[in-house]
């Protein structure tokens, strides 16, 4: 299954295209490898430092925190829980 023999380019232009393609795909690659690299990976790296630092000293102190909390509500629901249906099974 392909186009007819007559709608095809001739091989000098496809040879060209074909270099042109190449050429320019080497040129793009190494212009952002050169220009866009440097920048990029710093800004990445300013990111992940910046998460790194809000993991440490924001989200592990406020989940220990939380845990704290939970188990002190965990003790006072326990007991609630055990005063009323105790209550309600001695009656």
């Amino acid at each position: 299954i392909s186009s007819p023999i007559n709608t095809h380019n001739p091989d000098s232009i496809q040879a060209s295209s074909h270099a042109f393609f190449q050429v320019s795909k080497y040129i793009v690659t190494k212009f952002i490898s050169t220009f866009l690299a440097i920048p990029v990976a710093y800004s990445l790296g300013i990111y992940f430092e910046e998460l790194s630092c809000e993991h440490v000293w924001f989200f592990l102190p406020f989940s220990v925190d939380c845990l704290l909390l939970l188990k002190r509500v965990k003790t006072i629901s326990r007991s609630v829980i055990r005063t009323v249906v105790a209550g309600l099974c001695q009656s």
